[in-house]
């Protein structure tokens, strides 16, 4: 049986059906067993898979085309565990990778503990002991030294120590009325476009700015975003020649 067949047996359920978690209360915070509910539901999600799938994940980290760039490490995944997979899970494996550390899992793990055991009756239904078990299995596996999984983690942090990270953009294109002085008639109309960019902030609030564009003014954002692009391009064959990873790295 392959990886990516042993992934689909698990019948991840689809992104409308998977738990929402709520936030923590007061007394978790204070007694050490708060959880954030997207890391509940990323780990809801690793804990139902086969660790030999995450292992070609993690064996496939090698061929990942260019450090900071998320879409091409959730393809990745996609990638190696099979067509079928749920984005979703790719997501949550990308986020895991990214946030986690080695030396901070112990940690983490015994809060997860302390979450369930503070209402084990309603919460083993999310994270059995058999669930538990696995995703310890997936996690050592995910989050270990490897040269890569530290490459990616470092190159996250270094992207978001310089900037805010995007999440979403709009673009909104309508008519603006021109009236006349009496209100009562429209002498012309105006085009403009709304683009509205939303991002999460380094202290992780998530905020949004609007600008309003004209036809020209966005005619210039087009031609300055290709020639950001072909400079990515640029960087990105200089980097083959540049990014030598090195096993015995330590991680900062």
């Amino acid at each position: 049986m392959s990886d990516s067949e042993q992934v689909k047996e698990n019948d991840f359920p689809m992104s409308d059906q998977s738990p929402k978690f709520p936030e923590p209360s007061l007394n978790e915070v204070i007694s050490g067993s708060a959880m954030p509910p997207e890391m509940l539901r990323d780990f809801f999600a690793i804990s139902r898979l086969e660790t030999a799938g995450l292992a070609q994940v993690v064996q496939s980290l090698g061929n990942l085309d260019g450090l900071g760039n998320q879409s091409a490490l959730e393809h990745l995944i996609l990638k190696a565990l099979g067509a079928d997979t749920n984005k979703d899970v790719a997501k949550s494996i990308r986020r895991t990778i990214n946030s986690l550390r080695s030396s901070n899992l112990p940690k983490v793990l015994d809060s997860l503990d302390k979450w369930v055991d503070s209402d084990r009756k309603e919460r083993e239904q999310f994270f059995s002991p058999e669930n538990l078990t696995r995703l310890r299995e997936n996690l050592n596996v995910l989050i270990t030294e490897n040269s890569y999984g530290k490459l990616i983690r470092k190159a996250e942090r270094l992207l978001r120590d310089v900037g805010n990270e995007f999440r979403d953009v709009k673009f909104v294109c309508d008519l603006r009325p021109v009236f006349d002085d009496s209100k009562e008639h429209v002498d012309a109309f105006v085009i403009l476009t709304h683009l509205r960019i939303h991002y999460v902030t380094q202290g992780g609030d998530n905020s949004a700015f609007e600008l309003a564009l004209t036809e020209d003014e966005l005619t210039r954002l087009r031609d300055d975003i290709g020639t950001a692009l072909e400079k990515v391009s640029v960087l990105k064959s200089i980097k083959k020649n540049l990014v030598v990873p090195n096993p015995n790295q330590e991680e900062t």
